[in-house]
């Protein structure tokens, strides 16, 4: 999996929702995942009501919200752990130029 597979995964399911469920349920997951991250973080979790997850009118269930909160933890995970990987090889390109002469 490279970096950019959260955002492809993500990306894939957001479609599945919007082909399953409508646009309403995607726009509202979007907006949730966006007030989660930036906002609430895990908190949000206390914050689900009982509502049906094709109903657009209610908020997410807090079952819901706990699956939500876990995939982007995972997909955070999924891209810090790639982190070192891409940094050494920047590493190694970086020293193989300097050590080549081409850099004087």
């Amino acid at each position: 999996m490279t970096p950019v597979g959260p955002f492809v995964a993500t990306g894939g399911i957001l479609f599945v929702v919007w082909e399953l469920s409508g646009s309403n349920v995607v726009w509202r997951l979007v907006s949730t995942v966006a007030g989660t991250f930036f906002l609430f973080g895990k908190f949000v979790i206390l914050g689900g009501s009982g509502g049906d997850l094709l109903d657009a009118r209610a908020f997410f269930a807090a079952e819901q919200l706990d699956v939500l909160v876990l995939y982007m933890d995972v997909m955070t995970a999924c891209v810090l752990a790639l982190l070192p990987v891409i940094e050494m090889e920047h590493c190694r390109q970086q020293a193989a130029h300097v050590f080549s002469g081409r850099w004087m």
